[in-house]
C-alpha cells in the first residue's frame, strides 16, 4: 500500500514539472496565455509551460483568439503543430497574404500597374479623340494641312493667308492644350530665294528680344515646306484699331511709343523690317511688331532680283521702290506714313492706279498734316522730314524721330 502511494506522488511530481515547447501559429508572434491569464511566451518561439497546463489561448491583434487544448502529461504533442488563427477582417487576411507572399505580390503588382496604364491611356486616347473632333469642328475652310501635326504641333485654324505663307493656329500634338495656342507660320514649295529669305528671318527673330515685339519660339522643315513657330496674338490689328478714323494725339501717341521703340530697338540690332504697315501691328492687348518675314539684315546681301518690288506701295519708301539699299531711313518713311495716317485718318498717298501710286512716293511732295488736323499744324515739318525722298534728309534715326513726335502729341 505505501508502494502503490509513493508511485503515484512521483508520478504527479514528475507531470507537474514544467517543460520548454516551441509552439507555432499562421502567422506567427501570436502571445500564448496560460490557463490563469497569464502571458508565457510567443508562437514561433521556445517558452516554458507548466506541466499542469491542460489549456492554452493563442492572442495575435486583428485575428480572433485560438483556444488550445492540451490532454495531461501530452504538451510535447505540441512541439512543431501549427495553429492557424482566424483573421477578424478581410483586411487582415489580406495583409497577411501580402505579408507572406511577396513574390506573387510582385506580379499582381505589376499586373495591376499594367492594367492601370493601360487603362489610362485608353482613357486618354478617348479624350485625345474627342479634343480633336472638337478641334476639327472649329477648323474653319478646308485647307490640305489642318489637323495635321508639323513639328510638335497640331495645326486647327487658319488665321491668316499672305503671298507666300499661310499661318494656323497649332496647338501641342500632345496635349492638344488650347491654352498653350501657337502661330506656325508656314512657307509652302519654297525656292531657293525663299529658302535664304526664311533662313534669314530665323536669324533675325531669335535675335529680337523686345516686349513689343513678336516672339520666336521654334522653326524647322515640314516634308517640303518650312515652318515657324510664333506666340499667337490674336487681338486687333491696327488695321482694324484705326477704322479711317482720327485717333486723338493722346491715344496716337500710346501706339507710337512702343512702335517706335520697337523699331528703333530692330534698328539697332541691324535689322530693318521693310514691310511696316497696320496689318503688321497688331494688340495683344500689348502692341507687338508682326512678320519679320520682309526684314532684311543691314549687313546681308540684298536678295531681291532687279526690278522686283517687295513691299506695300501704301508706306513704301523711294528707295525701295527703285530696289536701292535699305536701311532704319527706310522704315522710318513707312512710320511717317502710318503716322500720317493715324491722325488723319487717310494714308498720304492713296489712287487706284498702283503705277501712279509709286509715282506719288517718287516724286510728289507729301500733303501736309495741318490741312486734316490744324490743331497738330507743328507736326507736318517732323512728318516732311520722315518722309523726305532722299533718305539722308531724314532724321539720323528713330531715336530723334520720337523725340520730336512726343513733344508734339504730349504737349
Amino acid at each position: 500500500m505505501k508502494t502503490w502511494l509513493l508511485l503515484l506522488l512521483l508520478g504527479c511530481l514528475a507531470w507537474a514539472d514544467p517543460i520548454t515547447v516551441t509552439l507555432h501559429s499562421e502567422p506567427e508572434g501570436a502571445t500564448i496565455y496560460d490557463y490563469t491569464g497569464n502571458a508565457v511566451g510567443q508562437t514561433g518561439k521556445p517558452c516554458r509551460l507548466d506541466g499542469k497546463t491542460t489549456e492554452l489561448t493563442l492572442i495575435l491583434e486583428g485575428y480572433r483568439p485560438e483556444p488550445v487544448y492540451v490532454p495531461v502529461n501530452k504538451l510535447t504533442a505540441l512541439q512543431g503543430k501549427i495553429f492557424r488563427l482566424e483573421p477578424k477582417s478581410r483586411w487582415t487576411a489580406l495583409a497577411y497574404w501580402c505579408k507572406t507572399h511577396p513574390a506573387e505580390l510582385s506580379v499582381a503588382g505589376l499586373a495591376a500597374l499594367g492594367l492601370a496604364i493601360l487603362a489610362r491611356r485608353r482613357q486618354s486616347l478617348v479624350q485625345r479623340q474627342l479634343q480633336r473632333a472638337s478641334l476639327m469642328k472649329e477648323g474653319g475652310p478646308e485647307d490640305s494641312l489642318l489637323m495635321e501635326t508639323v513639328g510638335r504641333y497640331l495645326l486647327t485654324e487658319v488665321v491668316g493667308k499672305g503671298g507666300m505663307a499661310t499661318v494656323y493656329r497649332g496647338v501641342p500634338a500632345d496635349t492638344l492644350d488650347k491654352s498653350q495656342s501657337v502661330a506656325v507660320k508656314v512657307i509652302r514649295a519654297p525656292d531657293a530665294q525663299e529658302w535664304e529669305r526664311f533662313r534669314r528671318e530665323i536669324d533675325i527673330c531669335r535675335n529680337l528680344r523686345h516686349a513689343h515685339i513678336v516672339t520666336l519660339l521654334d522653326y524647322g522643315h515640314h516634308q517640303q515646306m518650312l515652318y515657324l513657330v510664333l506666340e499667337l496674338i490674336e487681338g486687333p490689328t491696327l488695321r482694324e484699331v484705326l477704322r479711317d478714323r482720327q485717333l486723338p494725339a493722346a491715344e496716337a501717341w500710346s501706339i507710337l511709343e512702343p512702335l517706335l521703340g520697337a523699331v528703333a530697338y530692330a534698328h539697332q540690332n541691324g535689322v530693318v523690317h521693310r514691310d511696316l504697315k497696320p496689318e503688321n501691328i497688331m494688340f495683344s492687348p500689348k502692341l507687338k511688331v508682326m512678320d519679320f518675314g520682309l526684314a532684311k539684315s543691314t549687313d546681308s546681301q540684298k536678295l531681291t532680283a532687279t526690278g522686283t518690288i517687295m513691299g506695300t506701295p501704301l508706306y513704301m519708301a523711294p528707295e525701295q521702290i527703285e530696289g536701292g539699299n535699305l536701311h532704319p531711313a527706310t522704315d522710318q518713311y513707312a512710320l511717317g506714313a502710318m503716322i500720317f495716317e493715324i491722325l488723319s485718318g487717310r494714308p498720304p498717298f492713296q489712287d487706284p492706279d498702283v503705277v501712279q501710286l509709286i509715282y506719288s512716293h517718287l516724286q510728289t511732295a507729301p500733303p501736309r498734316l495741318s490741312d486734316f488736323r490744324p490743331d497738330l499744324a507743328g507736326l507736318d515739318e517732323v512728318l516732311y522730314q520722315m518722309m523726305a525722298k532722299d533718305p539722308a534728309r531724314r532724321y539720323p534715326s528713330l531715336v530723334e524721330a520720337s523725340e520730336q513726335l512726343r513733344l508734339h502729341l504730349q504737349s
